[in-house]
């Protein structure tokens, strides 16, 4: 356990999945692309690591610069705008909910006696998005970027999360996705961390980053075989 007694857990692609995958590949679909859904997940993962390094999600919710690094790396010969277009007709089903194995792992760090915490860059509608997913209840805090005015990784969000949990920057751990936001933002506010990477070292081959995992369903085997 190594001395933590509260995790933190970014929002979006940590502890929230979308089905954006599935809308892409219909939209493609519609355009005559016929590839399959690992081919897409594979190019909507390296365009989400991209943008990360970018600091697009700073500016934008994605829209269509994001669509042409998603496109890029599938080599289509079809432009932003046309994809765009096309993906118009799917927008409306966007949506975000834990994934399968969410509340299992959470259940089972309550059980173990961590303290836990959602810590995110996101909009009033987070609260709705954990609640109906069936997991708002099991977080003992929610610290939103609108709420509190400031955003990962801005070292004050990791201060307030560190005081309204009532721990010190090393009985805490912070677990995302996003290494420019969550890993650098919190390890400046002392707090230990581990990034998250569904294919480890893809699309993240420049980190020299020691703490990956492929999903938060491995966290408990991490942290109970005292790993950091």
């Amino acid at each position: 356990m190594k001395g933590f007694r509260f995790i933190y857990f970014d929002a979006g692609l940590t502890i929230l999945g979308n089905n954006h995958v599935t809308l892409f590949k219909a939209a493609l679909n519609d355009l005559g692309y016929d590839r399959s859904y690992k081919e897409v997940e594979k190019a909507y993962h390296l365009a989400n690591k991209e943008a990360m390094r970018r600091n697009l999600f700073h500016a934008s919710d994605g829209g269509d610069e994001f669509a042409g690094i998603f496109l890029s790396f599938l080599s289509l010969p079809v432009s932003t705008e046309v994809f765009s277009d096309a993906y118009k007709k799917y927008s409306g089903s966007f949506k975000w909910s834990p994934f399968p194995f969410t509340k299992d792992v959470l259940l089972l760090l309550k059980r173990k006696g961590y303290g836990l915490g959602v810590l995110s860059n996101w909009d009033s509608s987070l609260r709705n998005i954990l609640t109906e997913g069936g997991i708002y209840d099991l977080f003992d805090t929610v610290i939103i970027s609108c709420e509190v005015g400031f955003e990962k990784p801005d070292v004050r969000i990791f201060e307030k999360a560190l005081e309204s949990s009532r721990v010190e920057g090393e009985e805490c751990l912070f677990v995302g996705d996003n290494y420019y936001d969550d890993i650098v933002g919190a390890e400046k506010a002392g707090i230990r961390t581990i990034l998250i990477n569904p294919d480890l070292k893809s699309g993240i081959e420049e980190l020299d980053y020691p703490y990956i995992i492929s999903s938060i369903e491995e966290l408990p085997a991490f942290l109970l075989g005292d790993m950091i």
